[in-house]
């Protein structure tokens, strides 16, 4: 009973929306050297480290004094969230930003913080969500089970496979 209850208890904790984000860098090695992202100040973020360039905001909020603002727009399947991507292929004097694959994706996770996990210094107001990447999951090709995609919950970093019929969040990326 003691082992439920606190497993509700540690539930209720990570599952609020108002939940502030909690760091550890004394006891969990920050995932980022300092350094890795620079802030371009135009709505982008460059990750020297991997090549790429990053929308400092998820899409539907718009970057303006060194936050974002808005709402983040949620994505009812993957369907919708790709054709999303390809409508907002250009941003920033660019043309050729798309979702980000799996790994790119999961990339971003900052391993000593949750609620979100994310360094929130280069990506602000991200919300503690779950969202879509563009990789799917290659096992499944029995067509009469729905297309799994994968997906990174930045509330706590982890990656999963589900359903792509879901309401997930999209941040975009582009090559260096």
């Amino acid at each position: 009973m003691k082992k439920l209850t606190l497993g509700l208890c540690l539930a209720a904790v990570f599952s609020s929306t108002a939940m502030a984000q909690v760091c550890k860098p004394d006891s969990i090695t920050p995932t980022h050297p300092e350094g890795q992202y620079l802030n371009n100040g135009n709505g982008t973020i460059t990750d020297v480290v991997n090549g790429l360039m990053w929308s400092t905001c998820t899409i539907g909020q718009t970057a303006a004094g060194g936050t974002c603002t808005g709402n983040p727009v949620k994505y009812d399947s993957w369907q919708q969230a790709l054709n999303a991507a390809n409508e907002n292929k250009s941003y920033a004097g660019y043309d050729d930003w798309r979702l980000p694959n799996i790994k790119e994706l999961g990339d971003l996770v900052e391993r000593s913080c949750v609620s979100p996990a994310i360094n929130l210094t280069y990506f602000p107001s991200t919300p503690s969500a779950v969202y879509w990447s563009n990789t799917m999951d290659v096992h499944d090709v029995n067509p009469d089970i729905p297309i799994k995609g994968l997906l990174v919950d930045f509330t706590d970093g982890s990656e999963f496979l589900t359903d792509v019929n879901k309401h997930r969040l999209i941040r975009m990326v582009r090559p260096l």
